[in-house]
């Protein structure tokens, strides 16, 4: 995954980062909670698997959260698929393919309580 210049991989896609996020979790924790990843996974690889990680913008992340809200998967739930999510930008970041990571400043989403709310604010 790294060029001929000596630096980390650029072209690195989601997908790409997903298998690679995916066999660390396999060493390092339960194989019911790798299930549970390669699961939530599937949201992941559904949206943004074939583009560089590079090219995905906070706003992308936020708009995704948003949808995975909005098709009526619980709070818990996208949470969970954002452990998926922050373990790739997290790599990506320490590998040096991002100077940033956008996931730092992507908050998890509240409890149903806190979405009504929040909704009901919105509405006035």
């Amino acid at each position: 995954m790294f060029t001929g210049t000596g630096g980390p991989s650029l072209k690195r896609t989601v997908n790409e980062g997903i298998d690679r996020w995916l066999e660390v979790q396999k060493a390092l924790k339960a194989s019911s909670t790798v299930v549970n990843y390669v699961s939530k996974s599937k949201h992941v690889e559904t949206k943004f698997g074939r583009r560089r990680i590079l090219d995905i913008s906070k706003s992308d992340i936020g708009l995704f959260q948003a949808h995975l809200l909005k098709q009526g998967l619980s709070p818990k739930t996208v949470n969970d698929i954002f452990t998926v999510v922050r373990g790739v930008w997290g790599d990506a970041f320490g590998d040096g393919i991002l100077k940033s990571n956008q996931l730092d400043r992507v908050s998890n989403v509240g409890s149903d309580v806190d979405l009504e709310h929040a909704e009901a604010v919105w509405t006035r």
